[in-house]
């Protein structure tokens, strides 16, 4: 558990120091809201302004013809690569009632076509998950998101659905409501 602690401190110094310097650049100007998932343009970065995200909400495992379902939480980190389209993700995962003390951890390189000043947002990609193998290694990882970011607060409405390459696995439903973690208001200087 103390490795999971640790990386979820570098996630939030990382995310910190980057909204820092997005505060500080004239580019972003005044009053910018950081919303969940990736948003805003990462023009003249190599990789975009991380985004750190805490997520909770309902899980199901459908698995032939069964199905399993519990409550969820995860904190969500996600930068652009030097084009808004092109995002990587990674998630660290809490099902309780399946994995008891143990997350899961998934990287996932994604395509987002909708525009980040959109209020809807929507992504697929490909990657890698712990927790879906027998011997504990990784698996192949397939996943799509649907969000749509209210006007309330920041907070995102999403639904996500994935599936493990491993032989077996079942397809997993997560439908849930998610904010950024620190800090949700950004004011930068106007150009």
């Amino acid at each position: 558990m103390p490795k999971y602690v640790t990386l979820a401190a570098l996630l939030l110094a990382a995310t910190a120091t980057a909204a820092h310097a997005q505060a500080q650049d004239p580019m972003y100007g005044t009053d910018m809201h950081v919303r969940a998932f990736t948003n805003g343009t990462p023009k003249g970065w190599t990789v975009g302004a991380p985004h750190l995200d805490i997520a909770a909400g309902y899980y199901d495992l459908s698995n032939d013809g069964t199905s399993e379902n519990a409550a969820f939480f995860r904190a969500h980190l996600q930068m652009a690569i030097a084009s808004p389209v092109i995002q990587v993700s990674s998630d660290i995962q809490f099902v309780p009632k399946f994995t008891k003390a143990d997350p899961t951890a998934s990287i996932v390189l994604q395509l987002a076509p909708i525009p980040a000043t959109s209020a809807f947002y929507l992504s697929g990609g490909i990657g890698l998950i712990t927790g879906h193998t027998s011997t504990g290694a990784a698996a192949g990882w397939v996943q799509a998101q649907l969000a749509y970011r209210t006007p309330i607060h920041v907070v995102t409405l999403f639904g996500q659905i994935g599936k493990s390459l491993n032989s077996g696995s079942g397809t997993e439903l997560l439908i849930g409501v998610q904010h950024p973690l620190a800090p949700y208001k950004l004011h930068g200087l106007k150009s």
